[in-house]
This record gives structure tokens, C-alpha cells and sequence, in this order.
């Protein structure tokens, strides 16, 4: 319940809401109330509302006890472990780490397509892409955002295809592709007009 109330607060542009719903399920005690599983989500969804104001620096604060705690108590490859490193990994990216995005990210992305939230798929996708575009690899990062734009497509879930779409405008008009980014960005427009 709070959960859920939480991601309506987020998606309203309410972050201080969202914290407030999932931080109810933070105050129980862990041992007795909730599952393991309530709690990681709970987590998750805190470290991504931070995310979202560019805050970092606390969304790391809240998922890097609660990813040891999800390892510790269900497994590594478990969903919620799973989607409290994808958003960890952007974090640390965000953050200026260059190396352990992709530690965070081993093994972990099959996990994500099947059963991960669209925000713990974008997290991982749109890292990945960026580190590969880092090291030079933009044939990888393109690759990268084309199937994150595919998965949006399939699982009918346009904010996926909005977030490929938009990186991979970014990542052309870096490389100086004006022609390639106005195309896109012309795609974006008419295919996700209301």
C-alpha cells in the first residue's frame, strides 16, 4: 500500500511525498512486520526519489546498506537486490566512479528484463550506454539504447522508449551528428506527442 502510494507521489513530481509513504515501512521493525522484499522496494524507491532531485550522494546513503542487507537475505541475482544495484550503479556513475557501475551491474540485467520496474531498467541501461560511451565504445552504447527502446516497445511501456530515445539524441550530438540528433529528436515529438 504505501508503496505504491509512494510512486504516485514520485510520478507527480512529489519526491518529499514518496519518501514520507516509504519511510512508514522504514519505521517498522524489520524483523516481524515486512518482508525482506517491502523493505528493498522501500529502499529502492527512496535512492531513486534522491536520484531524481540529483541528490546523489544520499540516494547512495540509502542503497548501498540496503543492496548488502537484499545480498545478505535473499541473493545477489534477487529482483530487489537486482534493482537496489541498478540504481546504486547510476548513482556511483553519476558520482564520477567509472568502475563499479559495472561491478554493480555483472549479472544482473536478465534479472531486470524479465520481472525489473521500468526506473531499475533505465537506471541499468542508460549507465551502461554512458559508461560505454565513456570508454569510447558508442557502437556499444547505441546498441545498448536500441534495445532498452525495443524492451520499451514490447513491454508497452512508451517512458522506456522516451528515455532511449532521448540518450541516444544526447550521446549523436556529442559525437557533433547534428543531422542524426534533429532527426531523432523529430521522432521523439511525433511519436510521443499527446
Amino acid at each position: 500500500y504505501w508503496i505504491g502510494k509512494g510512486f504516485v507521489a514520485l510520478y507527480r513530481g512529489q519526491p518529499d511525498e514518496a519518501r514520507l509513504h516509504w519511510n512508514r515501512i522504514a519505521t517498522f521493525d524489520r524483523s516481524q512486520t515486512y518482508s525482506p522484499m517491502s523493505y528493498g522496494f522501500a529502499d529502492f524507491a527512496i535512492g531513486l526519489s534522491y536520484l531524481w532531485e540529483g541528490r546523489s550522494s544520499l540516494a547512495e546513503q540509502t542503497l548501498r546498506p540496503a543492496l548488502a542487507r537484499a545480498e545478505e537475505r535473499m541473493d545477489r541475482r534477487n529482483l530487489v537486490a537486482c534493482m537496489l544495484a541498478a540504481v546504486l550503479a547510476q548513482s556511483r556513475w553519476e558520482r564520477g566512479d567509472d568502475e563499479e557501475p559495472a561491478a554493480l551491474l555483472t549479472l544482473r540485467l536478465d534479472v531486470l528484463e524479465r520481472q525489473g520496474l521500468p526506473d531499475a531498467l533505465m537506471a541499468a541501461y542508460l549507465t551502461m550506454a554512458r559508461m560505454a560511451e565513456h570508454d569510447g565504445r558508442q557502437d556499444k552504447a547505441q546498441s545498448l539504447l536500441e534495445a532498452l527502446r525495443a524492451l520499451g516497445a514490447a513491454r508497452e511501456l512508451p517512458r522506456l522508449q522516451f528515455a532511449a530515445q532521448c540518450e541516444l539524441v544526447r550521446q549523436h550530438a556529442r559525437e557533433g551528428r547534428a543531422e542524426t540528433s534533429r532527426t531523432l529528436s523529430r521522432q521523439l515529438v511525433g511519436q510521443f506527442e499527446a
